[in-house]
């Protein structure tokens, strides 16, 4: 698996607000370790069940991580870039993924700590047709009416194939792999000393 990590912390780059909503409230943030029973019922999961289990390892109860955002999509559009994974067809999905500790979140060095090894765990696993890329980002966290500025991850998971079925069971091996991997990584960083 291809594996690399980012950092977009532009004017122009995206920012991941928590809780958040869409400009017209029809869709909205979920808290999904509160409300895990909310999982099988959002829309993405409805077109795409296999993300059920990546979201309840996120947001499970032992987890120091929760999810924000996600989506997954498909693709016939192949980069040249993306060539040497093979395949004609793509099932690509992101998911925003943010620390609950308040300290780890406003820790820059600590986010590009954490996808340094994410990543470096990932390019040493399984040799599958897929991609994967994490991006640290701005975050701003609305616990109150008062905003406190911090780091999130943007996950985007990326699997290969020559249909449709080949590359969803590919992405689905992959987002396995990364919800492990973020779990054993998040792990790791709360019994190192700081």
């Amino acid at each position: 698996m291809d594996a690399d990590w980012s950092v977009e912390l532009g004017a122009e780059d995206p920012v991941v607000e928590v809780p958040w909503a869409s400009p017209d409230g029809s869709l909205r943030f979920v808290d999904l370790r509160a409300h895990s029973e909310h999982i099988d019922g959002l829309e993405e999961v409805q077109r795409y069940p296999e993300l059920a289990e990546f979201l309840r390892t996120i947001n499970r109860a032992s987890s120091k991580l929760a999810s924000v955002k996600c989506d997954v999509w498909e693709s016939t559009k192949i980069e040249p870039a993306e060539e040497i994974l093979g395949g004609s067809h793509k099932v690509e999905s992101y998911c925003d993924v943010i620390a609950l500790d308040g300290e780890a979140r406003r820790s820059f060095t600590g986010h590009e700590k954490f996808v340094r090894r994410l990543s470096e765990l990932l390019q040493n696993g399984p040799d599958i047709p897929a991609r994967v890329e994490f991006v640290v980002r701005r975050a701003d966290f609305r616990e109150s009416v008062e905003v406190e500025q911090g780091f999130s991850i943007t996950c985007f998971v990326i699997g290969y194939g020559q249909g449709r079925d080949s590359a969803l069971r590919q992405w689905k091996i992959a987002l396995d792999l990364v919800a492990n991997a973020l779990l054993q990584t998040a792990s790791e960083d709360a019994r190192r000393p700081h």
